[in-house]
């Protein structure tokens, strides 16, 4: 005698149920360590989001963020800059996924801060002292350029903090 058991998918629709409607994942306002992102749902159709995101090279460990349900923007955090990351929201019913999005996008790249208070000091024939506020963004390295007045090659050196 043949053996049989009804089973409901993860899905509904695999079944002829209506699905639980999530669509439109969007991000934007990305800044170098962060990204927001938004999307459309059904109202009352999920419990809860959750969001898993990682680098899309594969570097990196994964992370994920759990929202409620009658959420529909976050922010996250906490990014590296100018990379590019995979982002999967998944809504869940009861614990279960009801339905998954997956983008990706790119943080900004890190805009540097240029020194302030930039000042000019013992100036002789074949050299200058040059002083500076640094930047509020965290730097350890200054590239300092010069050209003579008259013209000629231009040139550069390093300088690392602690030694300016």
């Amino acid at each position: 005698k043949p053996v049989s058991t009804e089973v409901t998918t993860a899905f509904p629709e695999a079944v002829g149920q209506q699905a639980a409607l999530l669509d439109d994942l969007y991000l934007s306002d990305s800044g170098p360590n962060s990204v927001h992102l938004s999307w459309d749902a059904s109202e009352g159709a999920f419990d809860s989001f959750r969001i898993q995101y990682h680098e899309s090279s594969g570097a990196g460990t994964p992370r994920e963020i759990v929202v409620k349900g009658n959420t529909r923007t976050t922010a996250i955090e906490g990014l590296w800059p100018n990379t590019e990351y995979t982002f999967t929201l998944s809504g869940l019913q009861r614990g279960t996924r009801r339905a998954n999005l997956t983008t990706t996008g790119r943080t900004s790249r890190l805009d540097l801060e240029a020194p302030r208070k930039l000042e000019f000091q013992n100036i002789k024939e074949t050299s200058v002292t040059v002083r500076w506020v640094p930047p509020a963004s965290a730097v350890d390295t200054f590239k300092v350029s010069y050209q003579l007045a008259d013209g000629g090659e231009p040139q550069s050196l390093t300088v690392e903090i602690g030694r300016a």
